[in-house]
């Protein structure tokens, strides 16, 4: 899953946030509230410092009144591929600092995926704005976290990326009986897909039986999530549905943050606040870029 869990996670508190602010500019009110979808999309991109900047002097040049409804979703697109281009350069370093200490080996993997399951718990399973609801309650008529077994979980996971399967088909051939429009098609979704090994039943293993001495250190050890992180704080209370001001907030997105998951989250929101002021003639692009670290090294000192 490559992190997906967690950048859709990041991306939809960064948005819910931001409608709570007083900043943001009507038209970044209008694409997130009615494209929200797409920014969700934006959890699988790459090559982020490339192209939204570009995006956004696009959009900048084109937006008017008569075309906001055909271009919003494009500009919910950039902020969701923005926020998770804040997750990455945040994550990145960590996952790569993660050595085995006797093998000298890599396990930024093993350190992804119990971040992945402790977004997962912490924001998904049995909750209402659960963007996998669906498939839990498809594959699994009365699914509850308490008391599933590892091997159930297992099913749920190959039933769960079947579907992601068949869900990717967005791309439409020409013609529908095309044959060189379809193998054109086709050849289209392995260009724009990233590829990664997963294991669902290491996956399903670490959601339902976490490693003890792995979960330390991995979330605790590493300071993944705090949930005394006042954005943290404030984004759980949105998400919960409680009353919280938009002073409250904007305090929040101000205040100094301690964990991997919060500091990428106030990172988004300033990615989004700088693409905010471009769009408003308040920055000039490469004042814009200068804000987005475009083209900068990571914190490890290689590329994000």
């Amino acid at each position: 899953m490559s992190e997906y869990i967690v950048h859709t996670a990041l991306m939809q508190d960064c948005f819910n946030l931001l409608l709570k602010t007083s900043w943001l500019c009507p038209d970044f009110q209008y694409a997130i509230k009615k494209e929200r979808a797409f920014g969700e999309a934006a959890s699988t991109t790459k090559s982020g410092d490339v192209y939204t900047w570009r995006i956004m002097e696009d959009l900048r040049l084109r937006w008017t009144e008569q075309n906001a409804c055909e271009l919003a979703s494009l500009l919910a697109f950039v902020l969701g591929w923005v926020s998770h281009r804040a997750a990455d350069r945040q994550m990145k370093p960590v996952f790569r600092a993660a050595v085995d200490p006797e093998t000298k080996k890599s396990v930024g993997n093993d350190c992804t995926l119990y971040n992945e399951a402790e977004i997962l718990r912490t924001y998904y399973l049995d909750q209402s704005d659960n963007p996998y609801k669906d498939t839990f309650d498809l594959l699994n008529n009365t699914f509850s976290f308490s008391g599933v077994d590892l091997i159930s979980m297992q099913k749920l996971f190959h039933g769960m990326l079947q579907m992601a399967f068949m869900r990717m088909h967005t791309i439409k051939p020409a013609l529908d009986y095309d044959i060189a429009g379809i193998k054109k098609w086709i050849g289209k979704i392995y260009d724009l897909l990233q590829e990664f090994k997963i294991n669902l039943e290491l996956e399903a293993t670490i959601l339902v039986n976490p490693d003890p001495e792995k979960y330390k250190k991995y979330i605790l050890d590493t300071n993944f999530f705090n949930h005394n992180d006042p954005l943290i704080h404030a984004a759980k209370a949105i998400r919960k549905k409680e009353n919280i001001s938009e002073k409250e907030v904007e305090c929040a997105i101000d205040a100094p943050q301690t964990s991997d998951y919060a500091i990428a989250l106030q990172t988004a929101l300033r990615y989004v606040r700088a693409c905010n002021d471009y769009f408003s003639y308040a920055l000039t692009l490469d004042e814009l870029k200068k804000q987005l670290n475009i083209g900068e090294l990571g914190s490890d000192g290689l590329w994000v």
